[in-house]
């Protein structure tokens, strides 16, 4: 890997060992970070952040990145975390349509 690929975050994520974690997930905004972390803390998990490429810096600098931060968790934590951040199933709610009222003449 080149140091452009990894300077702009084009980089893979970090092998899975047992210092590093199992790879979760990637968040692409803050956001999502704020939400996945949130979730995480909620069932104490505990989690660790890895921004790609420059992404550290580019947040420091302008508040976010757009090269991704990859969440990972302890081997024996990854199911409860996926199930955590699944969405929830049930019904799919139906779009509701709001039907204009007849005009009258």
């Amino acid at each position: 890997m080149s140091f452009l690929d990894k300077l702009f975050g084009l980089d893979k994520p970090e092998k899975t060992t047992e210092e590093t974690g199992v790879l979760l997930t990637t968040a692409y905004g803050n956001e999502e970070l704020a939400a996945i972390e949130a979730l995480l803390r909620s069932a104490d998990i505990p989690y660790r952040l890895s921004d790609r490429g420059a992404g550290g810096v580019v947040r420091v600098i302008s508040g976010y990145t757009m090269y991704g931060t990859d969440v990972y968790v302890r081997e024996q934590d990854v199911q409860t975390a996926q199930e955590l951040l699944s969405p929830i199933d049930g019904p799919e709610s139906e779009d509701e349509t709001v039907e204009s009222p007849e005009e009258e003449a």
